[in-house]
């Protein structure tokens, strides 16, 4: 995506936190599936970022 939205866009839209976000988005740099570069936010594995919101649901 790009440009990215920011943590505090994406926490107004879920009803969060802008640290709870942060967090998630720490979490999932870490495990390789997404990127922030610049102003872009880069999706590694779809699929399994699917798999991961299917779990939750």
């Amino acid at each position: 995506m790009s440009p990215a939205p920011t943590h505090s866009e994406l926490a107004a839209t879920m009803s969060t936190h802008r640290e709870a976000v942060s967090r998630e988005m720490s979490d999932l740099a870490k495990r390789g599936l997404i990127e922030k570069r610049g102003s872009r936010l880069l999706l590694h594995d779809v699929s399994a970022l699917r798999a991961l919101v299917d779990k939750k649901e």
